[in-house]
């Protein structure tokens, strides 16, 4: 104790550890949301023997992951999006929270509704399809911003112990 400076991790890192909406989970299920998707592709001709079972666990894969880790995680970070001094945090962060809601949007017409050829089955399909380029994309790009900053060492991180 004398005088002895302990380090305690970042915020980000802290978050990481616990629970089952942390990092790893919501990056490894948005994952395998975006490659089960990518999967069901027409331009990927699965054939349909293969296809029925990436769709189902696509569509309860992703019903799941929202409810038990994407939405849970998402209510835990929603102050940041106000709160952070990091501008780029901010408007990735916001980019991703308006993705998702449109993934999510478009996702439940689809399982309700679906493509029926109508013009906002189309619309929800292309939706659907075309933002997870851009969400995956982005939420690799905020998530490596919130780890390098989270790595950088702080005086704020240390505290001398009494």
């Amino acid at each position: 104790m004398n005088g002895t400076v302990v380090h305690r991790p970042p915020r980000a890192l802290s978050a990481r550890r616990g629970g089952s909406s942390s990092y790893l989970s919501v990056e490894l299920s948005l994952g395998f949301a975006a490659l089960s998707g990518i999967l069901l592709w027409e331009v990927v001709h699965l054939p349909w023997v293969f296809a029925a079972p990436v769709l189902v666990a696509h569509v309860i894969g992703g019903a799941l992951v929202l409810a038990a880790i994407v939405a849970p995680f998402w209510l835990r970070h929603r102050d940041r999006l106000r709160t952070s001094k990091q501008p780029p945090m901010r408007l990735t962060g916001r980019l991703i929270e308006l993705a998702l809601l449109l993934v999510g949007a478009s996702g439940l017409y689809l399982f309700l509704v679906g493509n029926r050829g109508e013009p906002i089955g189309y619309a929800a399909e292309q939706i659907h399809l075309w933002l997870t380029f851009p969400l995956a994309a982005g939420l690799v790009v905020h998530l490596a911003r919130g780890r390098l900053r989270a790595r950088r060492p702080r005086s704020r991180t240390e505290r001398p112990v009494a």
